[in-house]
């Protein structure tokens, strides 16, 4: 990446916007460097290139990615870091049914800066760590996934969870006034 603020687009979506596995694969050679490292909500490696492409290959198969969404993207230059905030949209092949799941997470990418063949200087990726905002395990359920996934369902059921122990607390309060 010469901009890897602006960059960063096209190599995310080469990757997950509906690519074939060979140019998966080909935006995992061009971007990354040969002994990159992944950390994720279910996997971390350390085994480089091959592993990660492994790892995005077997993600194509099961999750079938449809399309990404860009909310935010810093550069820091100092820190030679990039942080992308962003929905990735996907239809599961294992769903028999045609909802799209929305996977909103933030990911930091830390590069390194490598002189290619042709004496252009570039950053490529050499750690990537990905953070989800909710759980994707739980956002795959069926009737589950849609409550866990609503912000208003959270709210209320925070609410009656305040309104129940208040109440717990207030009627042992009453029964047992010394020991509250």
């Amino acid at each position: 990446m010469e901009d890897p603020r602006e960059d960063v687009k096209t190599v995310i979506q080469q990757l997950v916007c509906r690519p074939t596995l060979q140019q998966q694969a080909e935006a995992l050679r061009t971007y990354f460097t040969p002994d990159v490292q992944f950390y994720h909500f279910y996997i971390n490696i350390a085994g480089g290139r091959r592993d990660l492409t492994a790892i995005y290959q077997m993600a194509e198969f099961l999750f079938n990615y449809q399309a990404v969404k860009f909310h935010d993207i810093v550069y820091d230059e100092f820190a030679n870091a990039v942080a992308v905030n962003m929905t990735v949209y996907i239809r599961p092949w294992l769903a028999f049914y045609t909802e799209h799941h929305n996977l909103v997470f933030f990911i930091l990418l830390e590069l390194e800066n490598h002189i290619r063949e042709d004496g252009k200087k570039v950053k490529l990726i050499k750690v990537q760590r990905d953070f989800f905002e909710r759980s994707p395990s739980f956002l795959l359920l069926p009737f589950i996934g849609r409550a866990y996934n609503s912000v208003w369902l959270r709210v209320l059921l925070g609410h009656a969870i305040v309104i129940f122990v208040r109440s717990l607390r207030f009627v042992a309060s009453v029964f047992f006034p010394d020991h509250m």
